[in-house]
């Protein structure tokens, strides 16, 4: 893609596995270490990356624009532009870009991944900076470093640090390519999705989209159910779509909680159980498999699933959050086969296939037994 992305409408949509992993490498490792990552950052928050969204601009005007200290910007721009991450025209004075990379991180961006990286570097910065401490020990580095307290405590106590999360799992949607997901499966093979922990159900939505006859079903916390309700009949590309779906407030890990099934559903859950041990994630299945009862539903789980472990180019992003999931939760991980064979086994379902994508994500396909 050239370098002027965004110079169409189709040009948004057009999300290649080669950027996307560039992307991948630039955002969530290397802000976290290196030079460019940083500087990815602070052009970022400080709103340089979005004041260009316009067009080229001089240090200059971005200095007055944004009130900010030209030289220090300038000495950044120029390393931006010789790190690849701008680009530059003209000469006197020189006038910066956006590039395919930074144009990923505008606010105006589809995708809008902005929130999950900014999450990523805020909240996991200090947990990947322990990753010798992990190997050594097998630790929770999100507990060593937040004193004691595991993202989900914090979470429950911090609504600040939930709505950023939650902000920042909706951005996930667009680094994991979740269109290919939508198009690479068969989804209108079934009447009904019931998205299990879908929170603003976005996903949920794209399916509705994609199959015109099919009833959705969303199944949260109650918090996160009272925003969704707001959402879906407020935001246009929602509300079209908000006759065909029913909101309950549920939890995965109570039976009782979860809707009554209906024949031909698909129940999906979206990198779910790569949050969870395996201890926990076969309570997670039990408690879904004692739900469906005896009706015949198909679980479809969206995961970062290793078909191959070394051969394969979506590897990287694979291992990358497996690597975060290990220090910032110190349970979960992403799975292979015949890892989820045995955790369906112990759950109540037994594997029927593992659909691949154009994206880093798999849909896992089980049936109860």
């Amino acid at each position: 893609m050239s370098g002027t992305h965004g110079s169409s409408s189709s040009n948004w949509l057009v999300y290649t596995v080669k950027e996307h992993l560039r992307a991948l490498c630039l955002y969530t490792a290397e802000c976290l270490t290196t030079a460019p990552g940083k500087v990815v950052y602070a052009i970022k928050k400080t709103g340089v990356i979005d004041a260009l969204g316009d067009g080229p601009k001089s240090a200059d005007q971005l200095a007055k624009e944004l009130g900010l200290h030209e030289d220090s910007l300038y000495r950044v721009l120029r390393a931006a532009v010789n790190m690849n991450v701008l680009a530059v025209e003209g000469a006197q004075p020189p006038r910066f870009r956006n590039t395919d990379v930074t144009s990923l991180l505008l606010d105006s961006h589809p995708h809008k991944i902005w929130p999950t990286v900014q999450w990523t570097v805020d909240d996991g910065y200090a947990t990947m900076g322990e990753m010798e401490w992990v190997v050594r020990t097998g630790g929770n580095a999100f507990r060593k470093t937040h004193n004691g307290d595991s993202l989900w405590e914090l979470l429950k106590t911090d609504p600040k640090r939930a709505e950023d999360f939650s902000r920042a799992m909706v951005g996930m949607d667009g680094m994991t390519t979740l269109e290919g997901v939508v198009l690479d499966y068969p989804w209108n093979r079934y009447g009904r999705f019931v998205e299990i922990a879908g929170m603003y159900g976005s996903f949920l939505a794209r399916l509705l989209r994609r199959v015109k006859k099919a009833e959705g079903v969303l199944v949260d916390q109650p918090e996160v159910i009272a925003i969704s309700r707001k959402m879906w009949s407020e935001e246009a590309d929602k509300a079209e779509l908000n006759k065909r779906v029913s909101f309950v407030e549920g939890d995965f890990f109570k039976s009782e909680t979860l809707p009554k099934p209906r024949a031909n559903d698909a129940w999906v859950m979206r990198n779910i159980l790569h949050d969870y041990n395996d201890d926990d994630a076969v309570r997670i299945l039990a408690a879904v498999r004692t739900a469906v009862g005896t009706t015949p539903v198909t679980l479809c789980l969206c995961e970062f699933t290793f078909v191959d472990e070394f051969a394969d180019i979506r590897n990287l992003e694979k291992c990358g959050a497996d690597l975060m999931v290990l220090t910032m939760l110190g349970a979960g991980r992403e799975r292979t086969r015949p890892e989820w064979e045995k955790l369906f086994a112990s759950g109540g379902f037994k594997l029927n296939r593992i659909v691949e994508t154009r994206g880093p994500l798999c849909v896992v396909e089980a049936v109860p037994v």
